[in-house]
């Protein structure tokens, strides 16, 4: 099983550059996801993100440039707003408040190696802003199953709604708060059944408002999968870089699992 050169490349530089540890198991989200997958990633309380970005300044200062209104003005900027206002329309919300309901709670992606030719397979869960986001997505996509004129297969089972393409290369499901999208049939029953007693903990009202954002690189199944012993460079050319990263380099190479942690807070 062999991985293209150039995606190792990008896996293995992001994560070098940034702190790596080795960490060790708790009850997230993620580890809640099918075994095996090579990269996954976790993100909480998006709605912190949300409400800045939304209130920033700098988004301001953005949408009062010369350039922006330039774009604004040109025939993509035109197609940008009005598919945005075919979306809202669709949604009945705003960008704002959907992105909110919809990824302001939590959201974790797991991505597994490769078969021979083929794509990584993976699978992405969200759990959802509140109760009736749920409801909100099943009313909005059954008219859209309804015009794909039987491409879209749908189930009712154990209390899920399932869904899957003709062609069996997108699977996707709801039930309750927890949205499970997969490229295979197995990620998306393995997902929910590994979900059936987790409990996501304090509501996003009572945690401490702040987003964190989590990356996770399974080193050994990354070497396993390219059939290499070692994915990063024992050795960097430039001294004053292998002065800098060097042990960080070395450690990471030797960890069996990195980590990388992001955390914003509101203020």
């Amino acid at each position: 099983m062999r991985l293209s050169t150039l995606w190792l490349r990008c896996v293995t530089v992001a994560f070098t550059s940034l702190a790596a540890v080795c960490v060790s198991a708790g009850d997230t989200l993620v580890e809640r996801l099918p075994q095996g997958a090579i990269v996954s990633a976790e993100l909480n309380d998006a709605a912190v993100l949300i409400e800045r970005l939304r209130a920033s300044e700098a988004l301001k200062t953005i949408v009062d440039s010369e350039p922006y209104k330039k774009w604004a003005n040109s025939g993509d900027g035109r197609k940008f707003r009005g598919g945005r206002a075919v979306l809202e329309g669709q949604l009945g919300l705003n960008l704002w408040d959907a992105a909110t309901r919809l990824i302001g709670d939590r959201v974790a992606v797991a991505l597994y190696a490769p078969t021979p030719g083929k794509q990584p397979d993976g699978v992405l869960v969200i759990h959802l802003g509140d109760a009736e986001a749920g409801t909100l997505i099943r009313e909005k996509v059954q008219p859209w199953i309804e015009l794909a004129d039987g491409q879209v297969i749908t189930a009712e089972q154990d209390g899920r709604w399932l869904l899957e393409t003709k062609d069996g290369k997108a699977f996707g499901g709801l039930q309750q708060r927890w949205l499970v999208l997969s490229s295979t049939r197995g990620l998306r029953d393995d997902t929910f059944a590994r979900l059936s007693d987790f409990t996501p903990g304090d509501s996003a009202q009572n945690r401490v408002r702040a987003a964190r954002l989590s990356a996770t690189l399974d080193n050994a199944a990354l070497r396993a999968a390219s059939g290499k012993d070692r994915l990063i460079p024992s050795k960097v050319d430039n001294p004053l870089g292998s002065l800098l990263i060097g042990g960080l380099a070395e450690a990471a190479a030797l960890c069996p699992t990195l980590q990388a942690d992001v955390t914003i807070g509101e203020n």
